[in-house]
């Protein structure tokens, strides 16, 4: 195991929308030129870019940035994937079961945004970019009985293996709802990596593998906020104090072995 950590800022996206959008105060959302800025600053900086799969499959670059985009949905491919392209990068992305299949899903204002069709995804998936689980529903994991748990993981891994014909090999928990259990499953469901919603840009590795940390993105990251986030200082303090905060405690068991 590592005993210093790793400068790896997993950068959490949600909805790429243009700030004239009439719903963009609805969702975690940012404007595509401030999203533009974000990539041309890392490229600046010197940071390479890959998805979560291909830097653990490929750990070769020191200084790699990895974007993420939680709840992925039509304003990724409409606002965020052009963007994308422009620089040629790869990135992950993790669409909600249910938005796509016309399911219930919780937890995500549906003003303005439509869950991302399989050909919209397949065609993500084959321009080279990462498609991993965040579940069938968006609901908390933690709080669900674990046999949903179970089926929420399982189907959405296979739904998205049988659009891509590749397997699916990370996850992000919905919400951050993340527990010893969880963990403990999602690595027997076949995933190798994992994403959760701790906010700091420092891995412990290969420990944190299953539950990386990653920098939460919001329209007002921008500037000196943005260059701040992507530092090894950002969420130090939360770095240092989160194992002894309840809302972190990763080694917790789920409530339905309690």
């Amino acid at each position: 195991m590592a005993l210093i950590p790793t400068h790896l800022p997993i950068l959490m996206y949600h909805q790429v929308l243009p700030k004239t959008h009439p719903d963009f105060a609805k969702h975690i959302a940012i404007d595509p030129d401030d999203f533009r800025n974000h990539i041309q600053t890392l490229k600046n900086l010197g940071w390479k870019f890959k998805t979560v799969d291909q830097y653990f499959s490929e750990p070769a670059e020191v200084k790699v940035a990895i974007l993420t985009f939680d709840d992925c949905a039509s304003s990724f491919f409409d606002f965020g994937l052009p963007v994308i392209e422009e620089f040629g990068i790869k990135v992950s992305v993790f669409p909600i079961q249910n938005m796509t299949t016309h399911r219930e899903y919780h937890n995500l204002s549906k003003d303005g945004v439509r869950g991302l069709t399989e050909d919209e995804l397949k065609h993500i998936a084959n321009l080279g970019h990462e498609l991993g689980s965040h579940a069938q529903s968006h609901r908390n994991l933690h709080t669900i009985p674990f046999e949903e748990v179970t089926t929420e993981l399982t189907e959405s891994k296979a739904w998205l293996e049988s659009i891509t014909g590749k397997p699916v090999n990370t996850v992000c928990y919905p919400i951050g709802g993340i527990d010893q259990d969880i963990v403990e499953l999602a690595s027997k469901l076949g995933f190798k990596n994992g994403l959760s919603i701790f906010k700091c840009s420092l891995q412990v590795l290969p420990a944190d593998r299953m539950k990386l940390r990653r920098v939460d993105i919001k329209h007002h990251t921008v500037g000196d906020k943005f260059l701040s986030a992507i530092g090894p200082f950002y969420g130090f303090r939360r770095f240092l104090t989160r194992p002894f905060r309840s809302k972190y405690r990763v080694d917790m068991r789920h409530p339905s072995f309690q």
